[in-house]
């Protein structure tokens, strides 16, 4: 799990990639289930 973690002096680049990338997909995630339950309210039945 060290090894994981301390990932040496690339972790300062790294870690922040990760969480930029989390963002990015969970925003994602996010802007397309609005954009399915928008289409589905608005959808006839």
């Amino acid at each position: 799990m060290h090894a994981i973690i301390g990932i040496g002096k690339y972790g300062a680049f790294i870690w922040p990639a990760y969480g930029i990338s989390a963002i990015g997909i969970i925003g994602a995630v996010a802007l397309t289930m609005l954009a399915y339950y928008r289409a589905k309210r608005q959808s006839p039945k």
